[in-house]
C-alpha cells in the first residue's frame, strides 16, 4: 500500500467506527426513551425488553414499545382470570366436617359475646 491508500483505509475505518458510536447512542437515547414509556405502563424495564422494543427510529421504537404492552397486559389479564378461576378449597375442622369461612365467622362472634 502506498501513502495515499492508507490515508483513504485509515478514514475508512474512522468513518465505519464514528457510524458505530453513532448507532450505539441513538440506541442508548431508544432505550432510555422506551424505558419511561414502559415505567410509565407499569412495566419494569431490563436490558432483555429494551432490546425487544427499541428500534432505529423513535416512531418505531414507540409501535414497538405499545405492541409489547398491550401483549403484557393481554398476558396479566389471561393469569389474573386462571388465577380466580375455581373455588377456594373448604376448610376442616377437627371433627372432619367442612367448615366454611361464615361458619367460622359465627363460631367466633359468639364465643366473643359469652366473653363480653
Amino acid at each position: 500500500m502506498n501513502k495515499e491508500e492508507r490515508e483513504q483505509h485509515e478514514n475508512q475505518k474512522l468513518k465505519e467506527e464514528v457510524e458505530k458510536l453513532r448507532k450505539e447512542n441513538n440506541f442508548s437515547k431508544m432505550g432510555e426513551q422506551a424505558s419511561e414509556m414502559l415505567t410509565e405502563e407499569g412495566i419494569k424495564a431490563n436490558k432483555t425488553v429494551i432490546g425487544l422494543v427499541v428500534r432505529d427510529t423513535a416512531e418505531d421504537t414507540k409501535e414497538a414499545v405499545e405492541a409489547f404492552v398491550g401483549v403484557v397486559q393481554e398476558q396479566a389479564q389471561v393469569l389474573a382470570k386462571e388465577m380466580l378461576k375455581g373455588k377456594t378449597p373448604p376448610v376442616k375442622s377437627t371433627d372432619g366436617k367442612a367448615v366454611s369461612w361464615r361458619d367460622n365467622l359465627m363460631t367466633n362472634y359468639q364465643k366473643a359475646r359469652e366473653n363480653n
